[in-house]
């Protein structure tokens, strides 16, 4: 359309730009002149009425022969310069026949060679329709000419000449009608304002789509009325159902057969996006995403991109840029719809979808992946710092009493590596639970009665540090208690507050002071665990040993 208007405005010298202004001359002539005459008849002599409804003819006549020729050379030219000064000539030669008399019914003299001109007008644009269907800037422009020119003609049609050839006079309406052909100018101009021809969208259809079906029921009504001599109400009654029966169907079909390319299967493009996601290489991650691209949008061309933040137009509406994502390069795609269509905003949108979808989808792998090799990274940590260490210590350990606790503190912790890498996390209570089961049964071996209680929020879950350094510090507790202490009962009290654990480990036996030299390698232990959790310990006498304990939790750790 911005080709077409600079042609009126800049390039007054080609045929189109004839044919368009002499088709405006004509308008204004036939619609002045049928305003006072249809308004006035009664009033106006004999000679002038005649004059006037003459001229009325004239316009209207050349008129529908400009638009005509006009489609002889746009969008494309299609036939020599002669043949649209001969169109305008043959009617201008039937309207001097008509004049002198030569035809005997004035009804066909005035309506068959403005029916035939409406129909060459569609044939034209048929072939006009065929050599632009892989020329999409041209099939905007002829798409902009067509709607306003069939919702100006074709209405004008409908209303006044076509009920005429059935015996109905429309001569009280013509006046009125004749400002139909103002459609055809206004949606000229409104491609003017909308100068981006891909904008024109998928509305267009939508707008065919219901014109055709304004036809279908006025012709339904008209047959239904001349042949069958049905009243207007029943006719108009009958003509709905007919159309809600035949047509509704009709327009599903031609708007699946046609237009359904603009609507993408959402379900295809999550698998495929999938696909490109999960493909091993980066070259087949970018080869995947541009046959992705090129099968939503059927574009003939796939090409290296340039860079955008987003999805965008270019070269009106040809081109449609997609920018990089993540390691994936930026991609120009051309001509769209086997190059039958150009891109449109509705592009840009499903294209945004895509990229957006896409995006997601790597960042979601690529934090699959980290999250993997930090797992894979805890457990060998797991396994080195601890497992290897202690068992290593029990192998050098003379005592086989402790070689045997070792070992056995050493299998628990290879489990508690392998479930909690399956599991993905454990929490405060299910750790507690594991630990009880243990201490139990190491009390009850050396005859020591387990007074356990635990509060708070045992749900919470627990960073791997703490899952290790809890589980030593009790140990060191209980080991200190079954060999040291001598005592006959263990109080273990955990609170689990908002930000700190809250610890106590109280036996009945000997307490601090009576503990021998060297034999405190135990408290060292848990003290140096506790400091290294950012915690705080306190060793007391308190009819036995009291280990009081205080534990960060999450962020209040410093």
């Amino acid at each position: 359309m911005v080709d077409f208007c600079g042609r009126i405005a800049f390039r007054s010298n080609e045929l189109a730009a004839r044919y368009l202004l002499l088709s405006g001359i004509c308008t204004l002539v036939f619609s002045s002149f049928a305003g006072i005459y249809s308004t006035r008849e009664i009033a106006l002599p004999t000679t002038l009425f005649q004059f006037l409804s003459d001229l009325n003819f004239f316009g209207g006549s050349v008129f529908i022969a400009s638009f005509v020729a006009l489609l002889l050379y746009y969008p494309r030219r299609i036939a020599p310069n002669w043949v649209g000064v001969g169109v305008i000539g043959i009617f201008v030669l039937w309207f001097i026949a008509q004049q002198m008399g030569m035809f005997e019914s004035m009804t066909f003299a005035r309506r068959f060679l403005v029916m035939l001109g409406l129909l060459c007008s569609f044939v034209l644009a048929a072939i006009h329709w065929w050599f632009s269907q892989y020329a999409p800037l041209e099939r905007a422009a002829l798409q902009w000419f067509l709607l306003s020119w069939l919702l100006g003609t074709s209405l004008f049609v409908l209303f006044i000449l076509l009920p005429t050839l059935f015996g109905f006079d429309t001569s009280a309406l013509q006046g009125y009608a004749f400002t139909l052909f103002l459609l055809v100018y206004i949606g000229l101009a409104f491609g003017i304002l909308r100068y981006r021809l891909f904008e024109l969208g998928i509305w267009w259809g939508r707008i065919l789509l219901l014109l055709i079906a304004i036809v279908f029921l006025i012709l339904l009504d008209i047959i239904f009325i001349s042949l069958l001599n049905l009243s207007p109400k029943i006719s108009m009654t009958l003509a709905l159902v007919v159309c809600g029966i035949l047509w509704l169907p009709l327009r599903g079909w031609i708007w699946e057969k046609f237009l359904g390319y603009l609507s993408p299967k959402r379900e295809l493009q999550f698998r495929e996006i999938i696909g490109v996601t999960l493909a091993t290489a980066q070259q087949n991650q970018q080869q995947l995403w541009q046959e992705v691209l090129q099968k939503n949008f059927a574009a003939l061309q796939v090409d290296e991109g340039i860079y955008t933040e987003a999805p965008v137009l270019a070269q009106q509406g040809l081109q449609l840029h997609i920018p990089a994502i993540q390691q994936l390069h930026a991609v120009t795609l051309g001509y769209a719809g086997q190059g039958r269509r150009l891109f449109s905003q509705y592009d840009v949108a499903i294209a945004t979808e895509l990229c957006e979808m896409l995006d997601y989808a790597i960042q979601a792998k690529m934090a699959y992946e980290a999250g993997v090799i930090e797992e894979r990274q805890r457990i060998r940590r797991d396994l080195h710092d601890n497992i290897s260490s202690q068992l290593v210590n029990a192998l050098h350990s003379q005592q086989p009493q402790r070689k045997d606790d070792m070992i056995r503190n050493t299998l628990t912790d290879l489990r508690d590596v392998i479930n909690h890498s399956m599991s993905g996390g454990i929490c405060f209570e299910e750790l507690l639970i594991n630990i009880r089961a243990e201490i139990a049964e190491r009390l009850t071996l050396a005859d020591i009665q387990l007074d356990w209680s635990m509060t708070g929020n045992v749900q919470q879950a627990m960073s791997l540090e703490m899952i290790h350094g809890l589980r030593s510090i009790l140990r060191e507790a209980t080991n200190n208690c079954i060999r040291h202490a001598y005592a006959q009962h263990l109080k273990i009290k955990i609170r689990i507050e908002t930000q700190f654990l809250l610890l106590q480990v109280q036996d009945d036996g000997q307490g601090l002071a009576d503990l021998k030299i060297g034999q405190g390698q135990g408290l060292t232990n848990m003290q140096t665990r506790v400091q290294l959790l950012g915690g705080e310990i306190q060793f007391l006498n308190q009819q036995g040993l009291l280990i009081d304990m205080k534990l960060p939790l999450g962020s209040n750790r410093e």
